[in-house]
């Protein structure tokens, strides 16, 4: 993310909306790991990258329909069975899901210092899906304390071995708040 920086604060600095893509998750091979992001202006202009090239055109059609209709974070998810994720060129074998929003995190100001003093900083991203129905948007809610609690514990040790883990915490449907498992 540090690379897309400057072309964030140029945008901000021009008063545009800033939208963003994530990877959130990779199954089997993909072209970039979790964490991987891309920004696109209120303009079309677009920084970074989400897959080294092979659904970039894909996120951004999604980042400026976010951004056009206000509509809420996302997951979209390419695959190598997804005939669209073929089309756009996505022949690495893998799923990639991405995570895309209309506007940059509330912590972004906080990020933003850490990645530009080089300093270590974490990202937990909820990314409820609700598989039940067509809707593939973020659940909205209060977060199990339970699991920020594990969220929080876990961070703390990657950060000290200075590695990466995607980590997948589930709170079953209609079960208990303190209930929950990958």
């Amino acid at each position: 993310m540090k690379e897309v920086l400057p072309d964030i604060d140029r945008w901000l600095a021009r008063g545009e909306r800033v939208a963003t893509g994530r990877v959130v998750g990779v199954e089997g091979s993909g072209p970039r790991d979790p964490g991987a992001t891309m920004v696109v202006s209120g303009a079309g202009e677009v920084a970074g990258s989400v897959s080294g090239g092979c659904v970039e055109g894909a996120v951004v059609t999604e980042a400026l329909r976010a951004l056009r209709g206000g509509l809420p974070a996302r997951v979209v998810t390419f695959g190598y069975s997804d005939a669209d994720a073929f089309a756009v060129g996505l022949t690495c074998g893998g799923t990639i899901h991405v995570l895309v929003a209309a506007e940059l995190p509330p912590f972004y100001p906080r990020l933003r210092q850490a990645l530009l003093a080089e300093e270590p900083i974490a990202v937990a991203t909820v990314t409820a899906v609700d598989r039940g129905g067509d809707s593939d948007q973020l659940a909205e809610g209060a977060v199990n304390p339970a699991i920020v609690l594990d969220v929080e514990d876990a961070v703390s040790r990657r950060i000290a071995r200075q590695t990466t883990k995607v980590m997948a915490l589930l709170q079953r449907r209609g079960s208990d708040p303190e209930a929950y498992g990958p």
